[in-house]
Formats: structure tokens, C-alpha cells, sequence
């Protein structure tokens, strides 16, 4: 939904230009944000379609692309982005968790 959402940032912006109406179109930082989640969000993606691709998911399997994961989160902790760090330490008090 992401992807979709920002390969409209054009027609959204040139839509405020037109429609005086339009009134709740992003700032240039929310979708500097979109832009981020997008990249860091994408590794996820691609794990989770190979593990619902599975009939059989096995630790084995798929050990290293958890650590993978979990390291991506740790790096987030550290992001210049803080609604990225926010998101990270969330996510990785949940990993911890299960």
C-alpha cells in the first residue's frame, strides 16, 4: 500500500496545485518517511513471502533471514529518522518477546 501510495506522490502533489479543496495532501517530510519505511520495510517483505510460501516452515530454513531481521532492527535503532527508531525498539521489544 506503501509502494502504491508513492508512486503517486506526483499526481497527489499536482492535485493540491489544482484543487484548492484538497486540503490534506502529505508534507515533503511525510513523504520523505513513506520513502524511508518503504526501503528499510522491504527486507520483511521479501522474508515473510518466502515463509507463507512454505508448507513447511522449519527453524532450519529460515534461521537466517530472522537474524537478518532482528540485526535490521538493531541498525534502525540508530537511524537519523526517529519515528524509524521508535518503530525499531517497538518491533524489537516484540521479537524478544516471542
Amino acid at each position: 500500500m506503501l509502494e502504491s501510495t508513492y508512486g503517486l506522490k506526483d499526481a497527489i502533489s499536482r492535485l493540491t496545485e489544482l484543487d484548492n479543496k484538497f486540503k490534506h495532501a502529505p508534507s515533503i517530510e511525510e513523504w520523505e518517511n513513506v520513502k524511508v519505511n518503504l526501503e528499510c520495510l522491504e527486507g520483511f517483505y521479501d522474508v515473510i513471502e518466502k515463509l507463507l510460501g512454505s508448507k513447511y516452515p522449519t527453524a532450519n530454513i529460515y534461521f537466517n533471514d530472522i537474524c537478518t531481521i532482528y540485526f535490521a532492527l538493531k541498525e534502525w535503532l540508530h537511524n537519523p529518522y526517529p519515528f524509524l527508531a521508535s518503530m525499531a525498539e517497538k518491533m524489537i521489544e516484540n521479537f524478544e518477546k516471542y
